[in-house]
């Protein structure tokens, strides 16, 4: 009954458990203003405003929330305003969302009413590959080249220990 191959192989089942959960969406409130890049490998509803790029698998753009730099990510819903390029492999645009700047997608959704001044451009594949290893976290931060989609100034929040390494 508490024999050790029992417990272990419920350790196993919950850890497996916890492995297909998915994580907590980041949620960004509308007093919140953040200056710099922003990194997660999950959802991100925002409702304040960045001004710096944002790189992330889901990112849902509140009606008051702003974004002033690129976004890469594989889903973006947009109801706000952002001024920059953005990649994703889906795009949908509210009626209340604002963009200027160009959209390069994979699949794109424009409610009547919403605002764009730009380019909406299907993505290459390797443009879609990029989007693939930027949301997976499987592209290392390196340089500084046109071809990249991040920049080597970009610092992931992760919690204390990361605005410690950050020096910060």
């Amino acid at each position: 009954m508490f024999s050790g191959k029992s417990r272990a192989s419920s350790n196993t089942k919950s850890q497996a458990a916890a492995a297909v959960r998915p994580a907590q969406p980041s949620l960004l409130a509308p007093d919140l203003r953040i200056e710099g890049n922003l990194v997660s490998v999950g959802d991100v509803q925002l409702d304040g405003s960045v001004t710096g790029d944002v790189f992330t698998r889901k990112l849902t753009i509140g009606e008051k929330a702003q974004i002033t730099g690129a976004i890469v990510a594989e889903t973006v819903r947009i109801a706000g305003a952002v001024y920059g390029e953005i990649t994703a492999m889906n795009v949908e645009l509210t009626s209340s969302a604002k963009v200027t700047g160009d959209i390069n997608h994979d699949t794109l959704s424009i409610d009547a009413g919403a605002y764009i001044q730009g380019l909406c451009r299907r993505m290459d594949s390797g443009q879609k590959r990029r989007v693939e290893e930027v949301i997976t976290g499987r592209s290392a931060v390196e340089t500084d080249s046109e071809d990249d989609l991040v920049d080597d100034k970009v610092i992931a929040l992760e919690g204390p220990a990361a605005k410690a390494s950050a020096g910060a």
